[in-house]
């Protein structure tokens, strides 16, 4: 086989749960919807999809540990990542922890954030993309992002059930009309 070509080979990325939830210094702050009222949203801008993830969905965790939550028929929880540019520039809807944190550090909020979704809003944020005519979601692609209600759970903390719109991004490339 010549070194270019590559019809019968096979890459395999490996990566682990732990990689997959490998903490991370004080960078992008995850949307925390804990105190929101119902009927709070943002605009986005959609940066990346599963940042640094060899998959577009990772496995979800038992809260507090490293074990991998699974469904009762033994199936693993996953959720997709996607860092988004909000219209947030207050460290709204972020943990009271990362507000004392980058307040220690005198950090701005530049609006940056990691939005986690897990089952149904997965389905619905995929459901939302595929309307717009995507298969998946695109960078670029803009939106809202609106916290429509929380559904009680026996025993643990509300979920929170999200509404999304989506705008597939322009395939235009803009002309340079120069100066």
């Amino acid at each position: 086989m010549a070194d270019t070509d590559f019809e019968d080979e096979t890459v395999v990325v490996e990566e682990t749960v732990a990689d997959a939830f490998e903490p991370r210094k004080l960078g992008n702050p995850s949307v925390s919807w804990e105190g929101a009222r119902v009927g709070t949203s943002f605009k986005f801008t959609l940066l990346e999809i599963s940042p640094g993830k060899a998959h577009l969905t990772t496995p979800v965790l038992k809260f507090g540990t490293r074990e991998v939550d699974r469904f009762k028929n033994g199936n693993p929880k996953t959720q997709i990542e996607v860092l988004v540019q909000t219209d947030l520039k207050d460290y709204s809807l972020v943990s009271v922890d990362y507000q004392d944190k980058a307040a220690e550090e005198g950090r701005p909020d530049d609006g940056v954030r990691r939005l986690f979704l897990k089952h149904p809003n997965m389905q619905d944020f995929v459901k939302v993309v595929q309307a717009a005519g995507d298969r998946a979601p695109k960078i670029g692609a803009t939106g809202t992002v609106k916290l429509a209600k929380r559904k009680p759970n026996p025993g643990l903390k509300p979920s929170n059930i999200l509404e999304f719109t989506y705008d597939s991004p322009s395939d235009e490339v803009p002309f340079d009309l120069g100066d």
